[in-house]
């Protein structure tokens, strides 16, 4: 309501500002100008009020955007983002090699790699 009725506010001050210092043959009337009455406007919407709150202040003070959409997506995505590193912790827990599996892989790489070089070597 009150960002509708700005410009009349400063309509206003300005003119009060014009007559301060106005003397007259009327001195002891009180004013001269009527008190100010806002115009009714009808309320923002969540996604104003929100739009508004982040641009005049740079954050979101009376909500988040996502808060309308919330139920929908969490009916996809069941997992809320706080519980995510706990799940992956446990999903993706990698069984370790066995040594002997780790040091045949290793020989084997280094196999491959070695005869690679002696081909390269070798003149066509």
């Amino acid at each position: 309501m009150l960002l509708a009725n700005v410009e009349l506010a400063m309509n206003h001050a300005e003119q009060k500002a014009d007559n301060a210092n106005q003397g007259g043959l009327f001195d002891m009337v009180e004013d001269a100008i009527e008190a100010l009455t806002l115009v009714p406007c009808a309320p923002w919407s969540e996604a104003e009020q929100l739009a508004e709150e982040k641009q005049a202040v740079g954050f979101y003070l009376s909500g988040h955007p996502f808060s309308p959409y919330a139920r929908e997506v969490r009916a996809l995505a069941q997992t809320p983002l706080a519980q995510l590193q706990r799940h992956r912790k446990a999903a993706c827990a990698w069984p370790a090699l066995p040594p002997a599996s780790a040091a045949s892989w290793a020989s084997a790489a280094a196999s491959s790699s070695s005869s690679s070089k002696t081909t390269a070597a070798k003149p066509k």
